[in-house]
């Protein structure tokens, strides 16, 4: 009896510390998720979406609409594009052309072809020809058009010092002076994207292999940030937001620094997107690819929080700070919605 008693006692003290740790780390579980939770919560609280005046804030809206240009819009080959206090289209005929948004006008710049722009300093940079063939520059009186490269590219960003962007036929990401000499090679696999910060450059690829790459283009020094296949990027701050291929296309947010690896949506997004001023806008293919928005930051989203932006069949979109403008299937008309809403307006 007393070696039952014995034996039962020290059975319960084994299983004592066995109880103790399970407990312990389910406690630990619900913890880390009210974090999470609470987290996604209180950062997808954002603002309303809110337009920037290009009379009233001129620096702000530059700003903006310079990291624009190299980064979501660029998805959609910034078929608008603003510099210096001019906002530049490729018209329904396809020809170059400047839009007076006050008068809502439109100024044919040059007779010739253009599209896929990049802007720095006083140019224009476009893919020139009827098969966007070549690379060309123009200012924006309409004079001393150049061309600059007889190689067709995508994804064109014109910094500080370069222009870049991707070699079509071969998806070689190429770095040139603004005249196009001195042409370098910034990453030599097949690039299928193109992202740019100011100061490094992402891209991703068509191999999985390739994942998220960072190159300073300076020094053409790389770093692979991701080993899996991604598309639809967008870097935000210290975030990186993409529709991961392993997981049916759902929006991911990943960051470097604080190490995380979120899934921002449980719906797929097969056209890209753009991130901009703590929104995400979207094409919603299974409503008649419609643009819709949700809130975002720090990797976290609100879908119960969505918004119909523009109520249209859309086929691409760009955004600037005070509109968003758009194109529908099978057609190289553009409207334009002011920020953060209203009627669109034809233009081109």
């Amino acid at each position: 009896m007393r070696k039952l008693k014995k034996d039962q006692h020290r059975q319960g003290s084994e299983e004592l510390p066995h109880k103790s740790i399970c407990r312990l780390m389910l406690i630990s579980l619900i913890m880390v998720m009210l974090v999470i939770l609470s987290a996604c919560g209180s950062a997808a609280q954002a603002p309303e979406p809110a337009a920037v005046d290009p009379v009233l804030q001129p620096d702000v809206y530059r700003a903006a609409s310079t990291n624009l240009a190299w980064s979501g819009n660029l998805h959609y080959q910034n078929f608008v594009i603003y510099g210096d206090g001019l906002t530049f289209i490729s018209a329904e005929d396809g020809l170059i052309a400047s839009l007076d948004t006050r008068r809502m006008t439109v100024n044919k710049l040059i007779g010739n072809p253009g599209c896929q722009f990049a802007w720095h300093d006083g140019w224009l940079f476009y893919a020139a020809g009827q098969l966007s063939n070549t690379v060309r520059k123009i200012m924006t009186d309409g004079t001393n058009s150049v061309r600059i490269s007889t190689f067709s590219y995508q994804y064109l960003i014109a910094s500080q010092d370069y222009l870049m962007g991707i070699l079509t036929s071969t998806g070689q990401v190429m770095r040139m002076d603004h005249d196009g000499t001195r042409r370098q090679t910034m990453f030599d696999g097949f690039a299928t994207e193109l992202q740019y910060d100011g100061q490094f450059l992402y891209v991703c690829g068509s191999q999985d292999k390739t994942g998220l790459i960072r190159i300073d283009p300076e020094t053409g020094v790389s770093a692979r940030l991701l080993d899996r296949r991604i598309s639809s990027l967008n870097k935000v701050g210290d975030w990186y937001y993409f529709a991961d291929l392993s997981d049916q296309q759902r929006v991911h947010a990943w960051s470097e620094v604080e190490g995380n690896d979120l899934r921002v949506t449980e719906f797929s997004l097969t056209r890209p997107f753009i991130v901009y001023d703590s929104w995400l806008y979207y094409l919603d293919t299974e409503h008649q690819n419609r643009l819709m928005r949700l809130p975002v930051s720090a990797g976290c989203a609100k879908t119960d929080q969505c918004e119909l932006v523009v109520d249209d069949a859309i086929s691409s979109f760009v955004i600037l700070p005070d509109a968003i403008f758009y194109r529908r299937p099978d057609t190289n008309r553009i409207y334009r919605v002011p920020l953060p809403g209203g009627d669109p307006v034809r233009i081109s």
